[in-house]
Formats: structure tokens, sequence, C-alpha cells
């Protein structure tokens, strides 16, 4: 590059189109001045209809409140209501107005009248209160000028509707410019049927110019608006004169005509067809704005479902921690259980899952999980309240398009729309971790993300690791993350489709993977990595949705709880039906599986079932996910991502100059994962040494036959060579170590340490919309939600004293096997201890996705 060339560089600024992500456009601010003026013209109003509201209904004097000539020798006596009604809105607005405007003065943010939640929601009802005062006003005008009483029933039916529907667009927003046009349209309304009148009411033709005035001011302030201090300061004063025009045209025309209210009023007696007639008008009036604005339809929706699911999930999560699991022995005491036959998912869980999920499901619980009786009752309470929520109200609606939902912010990532109840303490129920508050997106992954190096920044690390594949054909070093199969699967109408990949190389210079290009689905074409580029940021979006789609459908629930809960019901088969719940072998591999099948056969439903959670928040049609879900079965191999010799050598950088031999990756996740596989091994080693005195033995235990020949049923794909057809105690120690790993520490990857980055927008998403816009709000939370669920919820922590599980067994194997079992936990100890040392090791365990020790569970549970 030459000098000029770097000077010329060196003066640009330029800001490119993922910036705006990492940076909330700043809260406007607005002087002390015109905030004042703004507050005092609310005290005007406020006091204004105060004085004229008691002025009419004979609760006192405009005149005593407000000593003024127009307000003096008024006619006294109560009005009918259709003349109080629109000064007692007007009342709740203004001073509303003013305590909320006020305060915002006071504590130092002077009309930053959206600042917070609490502020939205008041400005909401704010805004909602403006269909009232308008409707009313109209049908003020109606009433005065209108002498026909079946005229004025049929007008005062419209306003009831007019105030209902257009009370929902005002609060709930998405038709902004229909609403607007609407207030607008009715002020006009009003000068017309004043103008179009063949007489003029009692009070002559100065009540029709108040009228008229009344209206033409309304409409002005209606186009000033209240956008700042100012214009809110014009926007009610000149309403407040406005209401003071009506106000002097219905006392002049009850001076010309004592009886003139009473005589316009409508009566809506108790219990008549008229009222019943008002109270359809205002339903219907509500109906037809919802049907014909989808976007307020849809707001309204996203809110309400808010209001239902936040509460449920609060519940869930905050349960106490789930038990350790009963003693086999104290499950059957005895009396060898029936047999758990298989049939498919959608076979043992018809209500809600017509299509064909043939993934083989537990038939009935079995008595290990039925013990906990209480818990059980409940949890499958709970589950069944949420299946019909599902069907009938889920928190996203994925027939809305994305279209008409609201929208998350582009800078948003996320902390502004997690509910404020998770961080609450109801009862002693709490939220764990955090306070109950989100988790922060780690600092180096945001920054991976702007570097353009996310996708391999998470291969690297954890989540995404056991994708990436060796690519011979780039040559040495070079890896690829290949999500073309997913290209077969129908995606929803109003998102991008998964697929294509992802190119890698380990990088000796720098000692770190990266990414070097990606392809889009249904392409072939190359892009090279690159953040300031757009082609490759919306490539780089897919197939980081592709991944986060195979880690969570995929991985997490087709093979870790839906597979690996047939794991559990071959060793009940094989163990406990044929009255062998106290082998040894049973007995330390059921720590990792006891609760697994709770969670399979009572929760999965909540997450697959049409219209349900993964139907939310994933791209693909539903019949397409339940054809994901089979095929991940199907394809299943087990053990795969326990094969850390393979991982290992791909993330192993070339031999450099005065190296001895080729080192791994030194931050890669292979490298913890070794260490945790290393106590798994000496672990599952010693127990095997113990039950078997040689391979002979392990070929003669018949029930461990039994086991493996369930398993060769179950798994399409059978087992790795490595496990040696379960002929010698190496490749039972092997099985079972890679088992214990893939229940506890994938498992950890896969839902709970790996979440941090899926659930900012800002970064990624598990679906794309096509458009190229934000998530809407309502599938953001139902990922939030179960990603909640998963990675917080109270599982039993593997950390604990399990040595009463030995109770039972053979008293050789007891005496033997505790030592080993305490052992273990001296070695989790030791680890924890190691990983929580510094607080540099502190910040990596959060920052790359460690899992800790002290935060696993005993394996995928409720």
């Amino acid at each position: 590059m030459s000098q000029s060339q770097k000077s010329a560089d060196s003066v640009m600024n330029i800001q490119y189109a993922t910036a705006v992500r990492f940076e909330a456009p700043a809260v406007p601010t607005f002087s002390v001045f015109g905030s004042l003026l703004s507050v005092l013209s609310l005290l005007l109003m406020t006091v204004l209809s105060v004085a004229m509201f008691m002025q009419l209904t004979d609760t006192g004097l405009a005149y005593d409140l407000i000593p003024l000539a127009i307000f003096k020798d008024l006619p006294t006596g109560a009005q009918a209501s259709w003349t109080w009604i629109p000064f007692l809105f007007t009342i709740f607005g203004a001073g509303l107005g003013f305590l909320y405007e006020g305060s915002l003065l006071v504590t130092g943010h002077p009309f930053q009248l959206m600042r917070t939640k609490f502020g939205q929601f008041i400005q909401s009802v704010r805004f909602l209160n403006l269909a009232p005062v308008v409707a009313s006003l109209f049908f003020f005008t109606c009433s005065m000028m209108i002498a026909q009483v079946e005229m004025r029933t049929a007008l005062l039916y419209l306003s009831g509707a007019a105030t209902f529907g257009l009370g929902f667009a005002l609060f709930y927003g998405g038709a902004q410019t229909a609403v607007s046009l609407t207030l607008l349209a009715t002020q006009v309304v009003q000068i017309l049927i004043v103008l179009g009148a063949a007489t003029h009411p009692p009070g002559g033709e100065l009540v029709t110019q108040l009228l008229i005035g009344q209206a033409a001011l309304q409409l002005t302030s209606l186009l000033i608006g209240t956008s700042n201090p100012y214009k809110s300061t014009a926007f009610h004063v000149i309403s407040s004169v406005s209401g003071v025009l009506l106000f002097m045209a219905i006392m002049t025309s009850v001076q010309a005509d004592s009886s003139f209210s009473a005589d316009r009023a409508i009566a809506l007696p108790s219990g008549s067809l008229l009222l019943w007639g008002f109270i359809v008008s205002c339903a219907l009036g509500l109906i037809a704005v919802a049907a014909a604005s989808p976007k307020t339809l849809a707001s309204w929706r996203s809110q309400t479902s808010q209001l239902i699911w936040t509460p449920l999930y609060f519940f869930l999560v905050s349960a106490k921690r789930f038990p350790k699991p009963f003693n086999l022995s104290k499950v059957y005491d005895n009396n060898p259980p029936e047999q758990t036959p298989l049939k498919p998912y959608y076979q043992v869980h018809p209500e809600f899952l017509l299509q064909s999920l043939s993934i083989p499901a537990a038939v009935k619980l079995e008595k290990n999980v039925t013990i906990f009786k209480q818990l059980v009752n409940k949890i499958v309470g709970i589950f069944k309240v949420i299946a019909l929520l599902d069907h009938f109200f889920p928190q996203a609606k994925v027939e809305v398009p994305i279209t008409d939902k609201p929208r998350m912010p582009v800078w948003s990532d996320g902390h502004d729309f997690w509910p404020a109840l998770f961080t609450k303490n109801i009862f002693g129920m709490t939220i764990p971790g955090y306070g109950g508050h989100m988790e922060k997106t780690p600092e180096p992954v945001i920054e991976a993300y702007k570097e353009g190096q996310l996708l391999a920044y998470l291969t690297e690390f954890g989540v995404a690791a056991t994708f990436a594949k060796a690519c011979p054909e780039k040559g040495t070093g070079y890896l690829v993350s290949d999500f073309t199969f997913l290209e077969r699967y129908e995606t929803k109408p109003d998102y991008e489709p998964y697929g294509g990949k992802a190119y890698f190389k380990v990088n000796a210079q720098t000692q770190r993977l990266e990414l070097v290009s990606v392809v889009a689905p249904h392409t072939t074409q190359e892009i090279p990595a690159n953040p300031n580029e757009g082609t490759f940021r919306y490539a780089e979006s897919l197939v980081l949705a592709s991944m986060y789609y195979q880690v969570i459908s995929g991985k997490h629930l087709a093979e870790i709880h839906m597979t690996y809960n047939l794991v559990e019901v071959a060793m009940h088969n094989s163990f406990d039906v044929q009255g062998q719940w106290k082998h040894p072998f049973r007995t330390f591999l059921y720590l990792h599986f006891f609760s697994h099948e709770l969670a399979e056969e009572i929760t999965t439903e909540h997450l697959v079932q049409e219209g349900a959670v993964f139907n939310q928040i994933f791209a693909t049609t539903h019949d397409a996910l339940i054809n994901h879900l089979n095929d991940c079965y199907y394809d299943f191999q087990y053990g795969e991502d326990e094969n850390f010799e393979e991982r290992a050598a791909l993330m192993t950088m070339p031999i450099q100059p005065g190296e001895a031999q080729a080192k791994i990756l030194p931050n890669a996740c292979i490298n913890w994962e070794l260490e945790y596989a290393a106590i798994w091994h000496k672990y599952t080693t010693a127990l095997i040494d113990i039950i078997y005195p040689d391979d002979q033995a392990v070929q003669n235990d018949g029930y461990l036959q039994d086991f493996h020949k369930a398993l060769l049923e179950v798994l399409v794909n059978g087992l790795p060579e490595r496990y040696h057809g379960f002929q010698t105690k190496e490749g039972v120690a092997r099985f079972a170590s890679d088992t214990i790993h893939h229940t506890v520490v994938r498992h950890q990857v896969y839902g709970t340490t790996g979440v941090k980055a899926a659930l900012d927008p800002r970064i990624g998403s598990p679906q794309i919309p096509k458009d190229l816009g934000t998530p809407a709000v309502d599938e953001w939370r139902s990922l939030a939600y179960v990603a909640l669920a998963t990675g917080r919820a109270r599982f039993t922590l593997l950390m604990n004293d399990f040595t009463y599980l030995l109770d039972g067994i053979d008293e050789n194997y007891k005496r033997a096997m505790k030592p080993v079992f305490d052992q273990l936990q001296a070695d989790l100890k030791t680890l924890e201890e190691k990983w929580n040392s510094t607080e540099d090791e502190k910040d990596y365990n959060t920052n790359y996705f460690r899992a800790i020790p002290s935060k696993l569970h005993t394996g995928p549970g409720y």
C-alpha cells in the first residue's frame, strides 16, 4: 500500500451497517423551561375541566374554582351525562399527564416520556384516553344539533364502537396513520354536522358558532401534536380553550331551555335491549378494528401472550431443585417392574401431534420416575395446561405474518424485553442465576461478530465444535461445517432457508480458528469473510441460523433427549425387568438417566406439537420440523461428539519450527473437554475393573449383553467400533465414559452455556426473516423462555454424595465402588478449584462457554 493510499484511508470515516446494532440511539433531551410549560398547560386543562365538570354535575360552581367572568352567573342543576362525560375523560387524561410529566421534571428527566417501560405504559394509557374524549365530543355535538331520537341513538352506538375500536388501536398501536386520519376526520364531520343542521339549538347562532369553533380548535391541536414540550403546550392550551367553547355552548343552550340536556339524553335502562345493543356495538367496534388492523391485533396478542406465559415460566423455573434419585432397591422393593414398551412418539402423544414423529417413545413412565409421585403429578398437570395453551394461545402465532408483528429494535440485545417478573422474589420463589436477569452476551463474542469471526468463535469454543470436519480438498488445516443437508426442509413463507457451509482454517500464527468463507443455502459461491460486506453478512446469518437449528432441534432435542432416552429404556428392560436393579453397572449409569424419561415424555410435546415452541422459533414448517427430527434420529451416530481423538486432531496446529510435536489450539474447547473425558474414563475404568475381572466376564454377563442387544435395536446406526461390541472391559468403559460425557457435559454446552450468544438478536437468530429485519418480539420471547427453562432450571447437581445408590448391591462391589464414587467427586472438586482459581479463569468460563463442575447436572432431566 502506498503512503498516499494509507493517508487517504486514515481520513475516511465510514460507519458500516452493523455498527448501529451496538449503539442505541440517544434518548432525546428537552429543556426544563419547555417541559415546565407543558406541565403547566396540563394543569390548566385539568383545573378547567374540573371546574366545568363540577358546574355540569351540580357538585360545585365553576366560578368558585376559577373566578373568571365567563364562569359567573351560569345555570345550575345537574345536566345529563352526555354533557359532562367529555370533561370527565379530559380530567383523567390531563391529570395523569400532569402527574407523569411533573414527576419526570422533578426527577431530572424532563419530557422523556418513553424513557422507561412504566412510562411507555402511561403514554399508552394517555393515547387510549383520546378515544373516549374524541368519541364523547362527537356525540356531544350530535346531541346538540340532532333532534331525532332514533338518529341520536344510532350515533350513540357509533360513538361507543369508535371508543372501543379507536381505544384498542391507540393503546396497542399498529394503525397510527389510519387512527390519526380518523381523529382528524371526526372534527371535520362535527363541523359539517353543525353546518348542515336545519335549525340552531336553543341559544341560537351563538351556540352553533361555539360548536364550530370547538371542533376547529380541536382539529388544530391534533394537527400540532405533542412531539416536543412546546407542541405539547400548544396542544393542551388550544384543547383547553376548545373545551371552554364546548362548555359555553351547553351552558348557553341550558340557559335558553333548562330541560334541553335531559330532553336530548338517550336512556339505556339496566337490562334493556337498548343497553345490550350499546354493549354489542362497543364489542363490534373493537372486533372491527382488530380485523381491519392486523398489526394492532398482533401487538395485542404479543402483550397478552407475555402476560399469560411469563408467570407460567416463572413458576416452572423458580421451582425447588429436583431431588436426588431414589436408590433402585427402594424403587422396586423386590418387585420386578414390567417391561417398558416403545411406540412411535406421535402414537404415544396423539392429542396435538398428528404428524408422524416416529422416534420411539416410552408408552409409560418407569417407576424410578413415578416414585416422585407428588412432583410428577405437579409437572404432568402443568404441562397439560401448557399443551392446551400451545394449541389455543401459543406464545407466538406462526400463522401471523412477521410483517404484522411487533419487531425488536435493531440495537436491542433482548434485555429491554426480559420480563421484570423474572427478577422478583415471590414467596421465596426466584429465578436462579444473575438475580433472575438476562445474562449479557460476553464481550469477546461481540468482538468476534464485529470481526466477522462469530462462526469460528462458536466452533472453536463449544456449541458448534462438533460440526467441523476435515476439508482435505482445501488443504491441511482447513475445516468445513456443512449444513447443506438442511436445505431439503421447507421453511415458513416469511423466513429464509437453512443450509449452506462455513470454511475454516486453523491459524498457527494467531493460534485461533479462522473463518475463511461461507456459502449461502442453495448456492455454490464461496463468499470471503468480510465483516463490512453485506453479502457475507447475509450468508453468515443463514449459516449461523442453520447451526443453531441443528444444535437445538437436532443435537439437543432429537439426540440427547429423545434418542438417549432409549438408552434408559434399554437399561430398564435389560436389568430392572429381569430383577437386576442391583447390578453394579446399572447402578452407576442410573445416576445419569434417572430423570431423563420425565423430561422427554412430559416436556417434549410442548416443544414439537403444531404451533408450539419449535414451530415458533425455527424457520421450518411443522411438517419439515417433524421430518428433521425423524432424520436426526435415523442419522444419529452414537458417541460422535465423543470422538475426542478426531476432534483434537482437527483443532491441532501445524508443527512450527523448533517444536517437537503439533499442539492443539490453546483455547479450543476440546482442551477442557479432554480434562473431563480423563475424569470420566478414570471413573468408569475403575468401576468396570471392579465389576469385571476380565473380558470374558464382560462377555458372560447376560444382562449387559442384553443391554447391548437392546441398544442395537433402537440405535439405527449401531455403536462405534471403539466400544468393541461390549466384548471387552475397555470397550464397555469407553461406552460408559462417552455416555456420561454426552449426557452431562455436551448437554450442558448445548442447553446452557451455549445459549448465551443465541439470545442476542444483534449477532444472530435461529430463524432469519426474508426482509432481513429483526426478530418478532413474541418469537424472541418464546426462544428466551425455553432457553431459560433449559439453562437455569434447578436440575439435580452432579457434585453431590451419591454413594447411597450403592446400598443394596453386593457388599463386595459396594465396598470397592464407594471409593471410586468419592474419587469422582474429589476430581471434580479439584477441577472446579482450578477453573475458579483466578479472575482470568472465571472470565474464561464466562467468555468461552466452559462448563464448570459445580454447574453440571447429573444428566438431562426436568
